[in-house]
C-alpha cells in the first residue's frame, strides 16, 4: 500500500489483530457539518446514505453516556455488520434550532455520521429532483412458490373473470379522436 495514498488507517484498540476497519484517501470530498449534542460541539460527516445518525462510543463519553436502549441490526457497505451498543435520544442543536433526535451509538471510534433522518428533521435543503424512497421490507419474492402463494392469497385480482368496483364514483373521458382511431 503506497503511504501517499492514505491519510488514516484507524485500528480497533480492543482489537489485537492486525485489521484495518477505515482507510480515507487524502484528497477525498467530505461534507461535514457541526452541531452542539447534549450541548457537546462534534463535528459530523452529512450524509444522505446513512439511514441513522451514528456516533462512536467516544463521543457519547463526551456527551455525558445517556442510557442507551435497543436498536435494531446495521450493517454498513457490502452489507457488514455494524457493531452497535445501543440507541439513544440526543439533544442536536443547528445554529438556532434544536431537536430531540435518535441517535446509534457504536463501539468503534469512527467519523460522526450526520444522517438522512436529521437532514429531514432540520428541513435541510433536498435539490428538487431527488426523491425520498423508504424501503419496508428486504424480502424480494422470486420463487415460484412464493408467487404461487400470492396468487392464491388474493385470486381475484389474477382469475380471468372481469371484476366490478364497488362504492366508488368513476368518470371515463374519451376524446372522438382516439375513439376514431381504433375503430
Amino acid at each position: 500500500m503506497n503511504a501517499q495514498n492514505v491519510e488514516a488507517m484507524h485500528q480497533d484498540d480492543n482489537d489485537s489483530s492486525d485489521s484495518i476497519n477505515n482507510i480515507s484517501q487524502i484528497g477525498r470530498n467530505r461534507a461535514k457539518i457541526s452541531v452542539r449534542m447534549n450541548g457537546v460541539p462534534i463535528e459530523f460527516d452529512y450524509d444522505t446514505g446513512a439511514q441513522v445518525s451514528v456516533i462512536g462510543k467516544q463521543y457519547w463519553d463526551e456527551i455525558g453516556r445517556p442510557k442507551l436502549g435497543p436498536t435494531k441490526p446495521l450493517s454498513v457497505y457490502g452489507n457488514q455488520p455494524l457493531d452497535v451498543l445501543g440507541e439513544t435520544v440526543v439533544r442536536v442543536r443547528l445554529e438556532k434550532i434544536s431537536r430531540s433526535l435518535p441517535i446509534v451509538v457504536t463501539r468503534s471510534n469512527d467519523i460522526p455520521l450526520f444522517g438522512l433522518p436529521w437532514i429531514l428533521a432540520f428541513n435541510m435543503f433536498i435539490p428538487r429532483q431527488v426523491t425520498i424512497c423508504s424501503i419496508t421490507s428486504k424480502e424480494v419474492m422470486t420463487t415460484d412458490k412464493q408467487i404461487a402463494g400470492m396468487t392464491k392469497e388474493f385470486f381475484s385480482v389474477f382469475d380471468d373473470k372481469p371484476g366490478r368496483v364497488k362504492d366508488m364514483e368513476v368518470s371515463i373521458h374519451l376524446s372522438k379522436a382516439k375513439i376514431m382511431a381504433s375503430s
